[in-house]
């Protein structure tokens, strides 16, 4: 059988190739690459050029992310939803894409963790809206976003309020942010 398969590299497109059973088995042929008989070299930076003026001005302050919400919402109700759940009040952060919130649980055990998962999933049922998550040991890590219309929606927020309810129901770990141990300085190895 005969396929024929474009060869492909930075910005260059050759013609395509027969791939037959013998060109799959054999050993690749190693080319060196030519180089041109033309040297060209890269001036260095001029100091000027690499090092700032002190009259330059500092690059805006880093605004905090502002979500995207999806096409069916009230941005301003959502707003105020949102607010006590976002960090610094609350624990969950806004996605990179700014259309979901994330969060990290911690429990206890792998048995709290699962019985929180299992409450959340049965409310994600009655809901209609299933979060994006995974499960280690005691660590639940949840991601709750709407894919029609994208963006944040008022369910997303309204589960994201439900996790933390039940979080704290099953025990969740306090102090624990993220990737962060939830080992103190004293606790043993096991």
């Amino acid at each position: 059988m005969r396929l024929l398969a474009p060869i492909r590299t930075i910005g260059y497109t050759a013609q395509p190739r027969r791939v037959t059973s013998k060109s799959l088995t054999a050993k690749p042929r190693i080319v060196a690459a030519r180089t041109s008989s033309k040297q060209t070299s890269i001036p260095p930076p001029s100091p000027s050029t690499s090092q700032p003026t002190p009259n330059a001005n500092p690059p805006p302050p880093i605004e905090p992310l502002t979500p995207l919400f999806s096409a069916n919402s009230n941005p301003t109700h959502l707003a105020l939803l949102l607010t006590p759940l976002l960090q610094p009040h609350g624990r969950w952060r806004l996605t990179r894409s700014r259309t979901g919130l994330a969060r990290t649980f911690q429990f206890r055990t792998f048995g709290a963790a699962w019985s929180f998962m299992s409450a959340v999933a049965e409310e994600a049922k009655k809901r209609r809206h299933h979060p994006t998550w995974s499960n280690t040991y005691n660590r639940v890590e949840v991601l709750w976003t709407t894919h029609r219309p994208e963006g944040l929606s008022e369910l997303d927020v309204a589960m994201a309020g439900f996790c933390d309810r039940e979080g704290e129901a099953w025990g969740e770990e306090k102090g624990v942010d993220g990737d962060e141990s939830p080992r103190k300085a004293g606790d043993a190895e096991q």
